[in-house]
C-alpha cells in the first residue's frame, strides 16, 4: 500500500513538472519570429507560420512477398495495429498500391527505406 501511494505521488510530480516544462517552452520560444525595422517606425514583431511539406508512403503490389509477410513488416515499421495493416496489404493486393501514411519527408523516407529492407516496393510522393 505504500509503495503504491509513493509511486502515486512521483508519477504525480513528474506529470506537473513535464507540463509545466511544456508550457514554458511554448511561451518563450515561438516558431518563427522575425523582426522588422522601416524608418521611422518601430520595431515590430511579426509571426510567421511554414508548414511543412508532406508526403505518401506507397506501398505497391508484388508477387514475391507473402500476405503475412507484408503485415508482420506494416506492424514493425508503422506500428499500427494487425487490422489496419491488414487493410493496407488488401488494399495493395486488389488496386496495385496503398497509401499506408502522410508525414514529413524525413519519415517518410525513412519508413519507404524499412519497407525496402524487408524486400516490399514503396515509394514515397509529394501530397
Amino acid at each position: 500500500m505504500h509503495r503504491d501511494l509513493k509511486s502515486a505521488c512521483a508519477n504525480r510530480v513528474r506529470d506537473t513538472w513535464f507540463n509545466k516544462s511544456v508550457r514554458r517552452l511554448t511561451r518563450e520560444a515561438p516558431l518563427n519570429v522575425l523582426s522588422v525595422t522601416r524608418p521611422g517606425t518601430e520595431t515590430t514583431a511579426e509571426r510567421q507560420t511554414t508548414s511543412i511539406p508532406r508526403y505518401r508512403v506507397l506501398l505497391h503490389n508484388d508477387d514475391v512477398n507473402s500476405m503475412d509477410h507484408v503485415v508482420t513488416t506494416l506492424m514493425k515499421v508503422f506500428r499500427f495495429e494487425q487490422q489496419v495493416c491488414e487493410r493496407i496489404m488488401m488494399q495493395a493486393h486488389n488496386n496495385g498500391i496503398a497509401l499506408c501514411t502522410i508525414e514529413p519527408f524525413e519519415q517518410a523516407e525513412l519508413h519507404r527505406d524499412q519497407l525496402i529492407s524487408f524486400s516490399l516496393i514503396a515509394t514515397i510522393e509529394p501530397e
